[in-house]
Formats: C-alpha cells, structure tokens, sequence
C-alpha cells in the first residue's frame, strides 16, 4: 500500500532561514510527529519568550481553500497543554505527537497539510 505524505504549512514573517524541522521528515497521518522550533531563526518573533505554544491544525481534502485549517486545537490565545511546546534550551521548542489522533480527523477524511503558528501565551507575538 502506498501512503500519502503530508506537507508542513508553516506561517512565519520571514522565510530567511529555517526555524522549523520535524521528524520523521516525510510524515504519514499515521506517524507520531516531532516538530522543533528554533526562535533564533525566520523573523525571530519568539525570541527569548516563554512559554511558546502552537496554533495549530490540519487542511484536509474537505478543507474549501488552502487557508481552511479543520481540527484547529484551540483558540488564539488559549494556552493548553497539549499545545505548550517543551523547551530544549537555546530558544528552540518541542512538540511530539500522532498526527490523526491529536487533531482527531476522522479515518473517511484524508489529511493533506499540517499548519502551525508558533506563539507567546497572549497571542501578542508570533
């Protein structure tokens, strides 16, 4: 069976560098996802912020546009802890989870795009 790979759709200020890597590198919604942010990199909007949590969600092939997130987490500025992002040191974020699961996408709808904005507790820097 061959299996679909998703995107990472990334929003940042600045595409001059790369603060985002994620493992493995061509994911699977069956795959558990590491996503590591670097602040010191991109638009540097983060830098020496704590906590940094993700706003995140998924395009799906239901989604009506390529700016149609589904499964959204949360709200803007609604700090959970599934969405707080472990600090490694250094201004670089973690965050590790299994991609159908977490945003939970019914099996009947295929995920296409994952997409992230990294942001400080209030949603006031990104």
């Amino acid at each position: 069976m061959q299996k679909a790979y998703l995107l990472l759709l990334l929003f940042s200020a600045s595409l001059l560098s790369q603060p985002v890597t994620w493992i493995p590198a061509r994911p699977t919604d069956d795959d558990t996802i590491t996503v590591t942010y670097d602040a010191t990199q991109g638009s540097r909007g983060l830098l020496n912020v704590s906590p940094v949590y993700a706003h995140t969600g998924v395009i799906t092939d239901k989604s009506t546009r390529s700016s149609d997130w589904r499964y959204v987490k949360t709200s803007w500025g609604q700090n959970t802890p599934e969405t707080r992002m472990l600090s490694l040191g250094d201004n670089k974020w973690q965050i590790k989870f299994h991609i159908r699961s977490y945003y939970a996408v019914p099996s009947n709808e295929k995920i296409l795009q994952l997409a992230f904005v990294f942001r400080n507790q209030d949603g006031s820097k990104t």
